[in-house]
């Protein structure tokens, strides 16, 4: 079970550019029969693919400026359920008055 959500934009006004900032978190419940160790485990391999997926990818850099990894912090509620909560600060730029016209700087 994964939940994605983003908190209040910062916003940057430069000239006729709109810069965004928002930090994005990434929370993923793991349930496993061997408890703690396994569950550390695969949450260490979903921060990694989270990692690869999102830090270098083309198709997402076409609309975002740049992508940083924040912090994560594994979880465990019980003997045989727990997660990882990956955070990101993402920031992306448009022209003034158009969301939809993604702009490079």
């Amino acid at each position: 079970w994964c939940s994605i959500f983003d908190e209040d934009e910062e916003a940057e006004e430069r000239n006729r550019i709109m810069i965004k900032r928002f930090p994005l978190h990434i929370e993923v419940w793991i349930e496993h029969e061997s408890g703690y160790p396994k569950i550390s485990e695969i949450a260490e391999t979903i921060k990694a693919e989270l990692h690869n997926k999102l830090i270098d990818n083309k198709e997402i850099l076409k609309y975002a400026l740049d992508i940083k990894e924040g912090t994560s912090t594994k979880f465990y509620a019980g003997d045989k359920l727990g997660g990882i909560i990956c955070k990101y600060i993402i920031r992306y730029a448009y022209a003034r008055g158009d969301a939809y016209n993604p702009v490079r700087i």
